[in-house]
Protein backbone atom coordinates (compact mmCIF):
# COMPACT_ATOMS: atom_id res chain seq x y z
CA UNK A 1 0.00 0.00 0.00
CA UNK A 2 1.07 3.52 -0.61
CA UNK A 3 0.43 6.76 1.25
CA UNK A 4 0.21 10.11 -0.47
CA UNK A 5 2.00 13.07 1.04
CA UNK A 6 -0.05 16.28 0.73
CA UNK A 7 2.95 18.23 -0.56
CA UNK A 8 4.01 15.72 -3.21
CA UNK A 9 2.49 14.04 -6.21
CA UNK A 10 4.33 10.75 -5.76
CA UNK A 11 3.10 8.25 -3.15
CA UNK A 12 5.45 7.23 -0.37
CA UNK A 13 5.71 3.69 0.95
CA UNK A 14 4.42 3.75 4.54
CA UNK A 15 4.79 0.07 5.36
CA UNK A 16 7.19 -0.42 8.28
CA UNK A 17 7.74 3.30 8.83
CA UNK A 18 6.32 5.53 11.58
CA UNK A 19 3.33 7.58 10.47
CA UNK A 20 3.44 10.99 12.19
CA UNK A 21 -0.21 11.76 11.37
CA UNK A 22 -1.20 8.65 13.37
CA UNK A 23 0.93 9.42 16.42
CA UNK A 24 4.00 7.57 15.17
CA UNK A 25 2.44 4.13 14.88
CA UNK A 26 3.92 1.68 12.41
CA UNK A 27 1.72 -0.38 10.10
CA UNK A 28 2.92 -3.64 8.55
CA UNK A 29 1.45 -6.63 6.82
CA UNK A 30 2.18 -9.86 8.72
CA UNK A 31 0.81 -13.13 7.35
CA UNK A 32 -1.64 -11.20 5.20
CA UNK A 33 -3.01 -9.17 8.13
CA UNK A 34 -2.43 -5.50 8.80
CA UNK A 35 -0.58 -5.12 12.12
CA UNK A 36 -0.12 -2.01 14.23
CA UNK A 37 2.96 -1.32 16.38
CA UNK A 38 2.84 1.54 18.86
CA UNK A 39 5.75 4.02 19.15
CA UNK A 40 6.85 2.32 22.39
CA UNK A 41 7.32 -0.94 20.47
CA UNK A 42 4.22 -2.73 21.75
CA UNK A 43 2.47 -4.80 19.13
CA UNK A 44 -1.21 -3.93 19.05
CA UNK A 45 -2.24 -6.84 16.86
CA UNK A 46 -4.44 -6.89 13.81
CA UNK A 47 -7.31 -4.49 13.38
CA UNK A 48 -9.70 -7.42 13.85
CA UNK A 49 -8.04 -8.22 17.20
CA UNK A 50 -8.15 -4.54 18.18
CA UNK A 51 -11.86 -4.30 17.33
CA UNK A 52 -12.61 -7.48 19.28
CA UNK A 53 -10.63 -6.15 22.24
CA UNK A 54 -12.53 -2.83 22.19
CA UNK A 55 -15.88 -4.63 21.97
CA UNK A 56 -14.90 -6.83 24.93
CA UNK A 57 -13.73 -3.76 26.90
CA UNK A 58 -17.01 -1.94 26.18
CA UNK A 59 -19.04 -4.99 27.21
CA UNK A 60 -17.10 -5.26 30.48
CA UNK A 61 -17.61 -1.54 31.18
CA UNK A 62 -21.33 -1.88 30.52
CA UNK A 63 -21.54 -4.88 32.87
CA UNK A 64 -19.75 -2.88 35.60
CA UNK A 65 -22.17 0.03 35.10
CA UNK A 66 -25.20 -2.26 35.37
CA UNK A 67 -23.75 -3.82 38.53
CA UNK A 68 -23.07 -0.38 40.04
CA UNK A 69 -26.63 0.76 39.27
CA UNK A 70 -28.03 -2.40 40.85
CA UNK A 71 -25.89 -1.86 43.95
CA UNK A 72 -26.96 1.80 44.20
CA UNK A 73 -30.62 0.77 43.99
CA UNK A 74 -30.13 -1.86 46.69
CA UNK A 75 -28.40 0.66 48.98
CA UNK A 76 -31.12 3.26 48.41
CA UNK A 77 -33.79 0.68 49.29
CA UNK A 78 -31.86 -0.26 52.42
CA UNK A 79 -31.56 3.38 53.49
CA UNK A 80 -35.29 3.93 52.89
CA UNK A 81 -36.06 0.89 55.04
CA UNK A 82 -34.00 2.50 57.82
CA UNK A 83 -36.05 5.70 57.53
CA UNK A 84 -33.64 7.85 55.49
CA UNK A 85 -34.83 10.06 52.64
CA UNK A 86 -32.78 9.02 49.59
CA UNK A 87 -34.29 11.63 47.27
CA UNK A 88 -32.54 14.58 48.88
Amino acid sequence: MLRYEPSSTAPSDWQGRPIPELGGIVLDFVDGALRLTRPNGLKAGSFTELAASEIRRADEAEARAVQAERRATELAERLRSLGHDTDS
